[in-house]
Formats: C-alpha cells, structure tokens, sequence
C-alpha cells in the first residue's frame, strides 16, 4: 500500500508540473506572435508588391534627370542695336532678332549656335556743292557659337555671361548716291569715285562677341524665362574695325 501510494503522488507531481510548463507556454505564445507577425509583414509585402512599383520608381528617376529635353537649350529675342566708334558716324540705331538652340552640359554650362540679324539707316553729311547727302540701309547677319555660363541669385532672379565669335556677314544698300563720292556708313565718305556698283556693297568677316544678361522665372519649376541681354560685338573689318552693342530682351530655355 505504502507503494502504491508513493508512485500515486509522484504521477500527481509530474502531471502538475506538466500542466503547468503548458501553461507558460499559453501564456507566452501570443506575445511572440505579435512580435513575429510584423516582422514577417514585410518580408511578404516586397515579394507579393505589385509590379507597377518598379515602374513608379524608374518614373521618378527620369523625372529627377529631366531626360533629354532637360539637356537641350533654346532663345528667341529682340531688341535694339547701338553702333559704336566710327559706325556711329553714319548709321542710326537699330534693331535686331536672334534665335539660338544649344546643349546643356550641366545647370551653369551651355553651348548655343546662334544666328543674328541687324538693320540699320544711314545718312551720310551734306555732300558736293548742292548738299546732296549719300543714304540707305545696311544689314548685319551673323552665325556665331556662343557658350553661356549661368547662375542663379534666388528662386526667380538669374544672371549669365557669354562670349563667343564667328562669321559675319555686311551688306549696304545705297538709295542715293553722290557723284565722285565713296561713301560707306561704316568709315565715312571720300571724295573719289565708287570702286564698285554704288547700288550694293557686300563684305564678309570674322568677329568676336561678350556679354552679360540677367533671366526672371515665373516659377521655381519652371525651364524657361525672361532675359534682358547686352552685348559688344567686335568685326574685324577693313580698312578699319567696327563695333556694335546690341541690347536684347526675350526668352531662354
């Protein structure tokens, strides 16, 4: 009997024991299950994301490089042109358009090719005895390579200089002319017959160009903007040079 009873009260010991390691472990499963389900959560979710996620995220790169419309550079302008020196003996001031389309090498870099065209009057002093006065027009055109270095002041205010030169090209065109007088608007008149067709004088040339310009953006998100530009402009001409400075206001890209 006494046996019996000792094995009885070992079963009753073991059996609480186990009762209560199985309750410990009730108690302590939820909390590893709230510890394990977040940690599992995104393990699931990038292998189960969408596939439209990965085109988001290549969407947003090319937003952040712009693409290739961000690397092209473009200007259309107008103003007025002020001749300087010995042109400014004959000719009047006068105007000029210019259009120009480059490459962006960086924010602050860019190189344009840009073609330019001046027109201006001209009247020559009182000529020969009856005061007949030598007049017409001449024309200016250029095609020049001109790289630009930028800088931006705040969100909306920008300044920039550029420097550049090419080909340029003079015509002048007589509606009146003086006998035995050579008159060109850029070095004057000479008392001495015309080497060539009075009518239409042709001359082509080097010359360089520099300048500074300041930009206005509407927006801070926005590419394009308003500029106000001043330039000298220097043509290696003969027999003497000429010089012009061309005052511009438009739009860059």
């Amino acid at each position: 009997m006494l046996k019996a009873s000792a094995i009885a009260v070992l079963c009753c010991a073991l059996s609480g024991a186990a009762a209560a390691q199985l309750g410990e472990i009730s108690q302590a499963s939820p909390p590893s299950r709230s510890l394990v389900l977040p940690a599992v959560l995104p393990v699931y979710a990038a292998r189960f994301s969408p596939p439209e996620s990965a085109s988001a995220k290549s969407d947003s790169s090319a937003a952040e490089s712009g693409g290739l419309s961000s690397r092209l550079a473009w200007e259309a302008g107008t103003g007025f042109t002020q001749p300087n020196g010995n042109a400014s003996t004959l000719l009047d001031p006068g105007w000029n358009v210019r259009v120009g389309g480059g490459w962006k090498f960086s924010r602050q870099l860019s190189v344009l090719a840009e073609y330019e065209f001046d027109r201006f009057n001209w009247e020559s002093p009182p000529l020969a005895g009856g005061g007949s006065r030598a007049n017409g027009t001449m024309h200016l055109w250029s095609v020049v390579v001109e790289p630009v270095w930028r800088h931006r002041f705040t969100t909306h205010f920008g300044g920039y200089a550029e420097g550049g030169g090419g080909f340029y090209r003079l015509t002048t065109n007589y509606g009146n002319t003086v006998p035995g007088f050579d008159c060109n608007p850029l070095f004057g008149c000479f008392p001495e017959p015309p080497d060539s067709d009075p009518s239409r004088v042709t001359s082509n040339q080097g010359g360089v160009n520099g300048g500074i310009g300041f930009t206005y953006q509407t927006s801070s998100t926005s590419r394009w903007c308003y500029y106000t530009e001043v330039r000298f402009t220097w043509l290696d001409t003969h027999p003497e040079t000429a010089a012009f400075f061309p005052v511009s206001f438009g739009v860059r890209w």
